[in-house]
């Protein structure tokens, strides 16, 4: 297949190679769009042909990908990016993409899709202060604990997160929790922007400063944002902090799909007389549907390394209280609520690379046609957590 790719408008050679980078994102994602829109992609009515033609779609364009940034096409495009234009047309095969209107790289980080991975200037006094880090849990809620938390969490290519309150439009946001496989920290969002008076100066910067770390780690479109059943935490987060577009992967939507494909493969096993595996895989094809999982059957599912979160029927049991709120917002903040909400984002990474191992050897039975490597598996399972997500979002 040849790709051709058109401009008119002049082009400085500084801006070259972030225009590249820019290009490859902006296409990956039309594809992508493009696939799940045309094919109906979702968790109701799944289909093999619909995830035959998804995984194609996405082996075509880690081809694709690699063949915009091999050495011989990057200094083709090179020359055209010197006569450059605002529209971007891109022909791949018979199909024609038509890229979004770029706009002026006046980043002062010179990030190709726009997203900074850096803190503004001003913050950088505070960044000079960091606390220390030596526990499992760490409560984030002054400038030298924010700091730590941006210094452990910004090289992480996946964090684990979780959000507690009332996660709706107009909802009460008390709790962001975020790991990095390693640390739990917990921003005290409610303590920062609800007990502090915003008033004062240094309180608002406080505030805006633990709003701009959490910003900045989800918006970068380089990193995997794992939740589970993510639905309202996506939604609180883009009422508090006006974050829309993440990298995000939902193990509960994972879940509901890799038992779906268990089904199918049971299915197609039956069809052919041939026995299952194990009792298991039998029980699983005679299910009429996969039941939307709680976190800690999926904790327990994939053998996570601290187990079940085993404080969730005593956190449950305070909103029998008629002044439960005030167990919830009091502060210092509870013991076993810190904990029981650090314990619910704590393995979130490891589920989710679990669930992509798991998932390898079933599609590769399934699909054998088609050729698959971690990274379309990983690419697959993002396009399933968005579709889940949309497919219950709610304000």
């Amino acid at each position: 297949d040849s790709i051709q790719v058109e401009f008119e408008k002049p082009m400085p050679p500084e801006m070259v190679q972030s225009l590249l980078n820019d290009l490859v994102v902006k296409m990956t994602e039309e594809i992508a769009t493009h696939c799940t829109k045309q094919n109906q992609l979702n968790l109701k009515c799944l289909d093999e042909s619909i995830v035959r033609i998804a995984l194609k779609q996405i082996v075509q364009r880690s081809q694709l990908k690699s063949l915009l940034l091999d050495e011989g096409q990057l200094n083709s495009f090179l020359n055209r990016f010197y006569k450059s234009q605002g529209f971007i047309t891109v022909q791949v095969g018979s199909n024609t993409f038509l890229l979004t209107e770029l706009g002026p790289y006046s980043n002062e980080n010179g990030i190709a899709n726009g997203v900074s991975k850096d803190l503004p200037e001003r913050f950088s006094e505070r960044l000079k202060n960091v606390a220390q880090v030596d526990s499992r849990f760490v409560l984030v809620d002054n400038f030298a604990e924010i700091s730590a938390a941006w210094f452990h969490l910004k090289s992480a290519e996946c964090l684990g997160v979780d959000l507690e309150g009332h996660l709706s439009m107009g909802g009460l946001l008390e709790l962001v929790q975020i790991s990095n496989g390693k640390t739990v920290f917990v921003f005290d969002i409610y303590k920062m922007k609800h007990i502090n008076d915003l008033e004062v100066p240094e309180n608002k910067e406080l505030y805006d400063f633990a709003s701009e770390v959490i910003k900045t780690l989800f918006t970068d479109t380089t990193r995997k944002i794992v939740f589970h059943h993510g639905v309202n935490d996506r939604t609180a987060l883009y009422f508090h902090f006006g974050i829309e577009e993440m990298r995000t992967f939902d193990t509960s939507g994972v879940y509901i799909f890799n038992q779906i494909m268990k089904q199918k493969l049971a299915q197609k096993r039956e069809t052919f007389q041939l026995a299952p595996s194990d009792l298991a895989e039998r029980q699983i094809v005679q299910k009429e549907y996969v039941q939307s999982p709680g976190l800690n059957l999926v904790l327990k599912h994939y053998n996570a390394t601290h187990g079940e979160n085993d404080l969730k029927e005593i956190i449950y049991s305070r909103f029998g209280d008629p002044n439960w709120w005030k167990y919830f917002t009091s502060r210092p903040i509870q013991p076993d609520y810190f904990k029981y909400a650090a314990r619910d984002a704590e393995d979130l990474i490891e589920v989710s690379y679990k669930m992509q191992d798991e998932l390898l050897p079933l599609l590769a039975k399934l699909f054998p046609e088609v050729s698959l490597e971690p990274k379309d598996i990983e690419e697959l399972l993002i396009i399933i957590s968005n579709t889940f997500n949309l497919s219950l979002i709610h304000i």
